[in-house]
């Protein structure tokens, strides 16, 4: 009995986690990751490589989205949801 009580406990937090903390598909299908190179070529043009990639990386670490899934045109508002 005690088992079946740990086994649902596990399914409930799992339920949980899925639907609270889990990355949004939606989020990671409209920004899908891109690598440096392809960031600084969507960056405006004369944008100097390394503040761009350091922006991106504060930006990454803030907001706790995977670096690879922020993109310079994206709106702030979606990156911090």
């Amino acid at each position: 009995m005690e088992i079946l009580v740990g086994i649902a406990a596990l399914f409930v937090l799992g339920a949980i986690y899925l639907v609270y903390f889990a990355p949004s598909n939606k989020f990671y299908k409209r920004w899908p990751a891109i690598d440096d190179d392809e960031f600084v070529r969507r960056c405006s043009p004369g944008t100097n490589r390394e503040v761009a990639l350091k922006v991106r990386e504060i930006i990454s670490d803030v907001s706790g989205e995977d670096y690879e899934h922020i993109h310079p045109e994206q709106p702030l508002a979606d990156i911090f949801r």
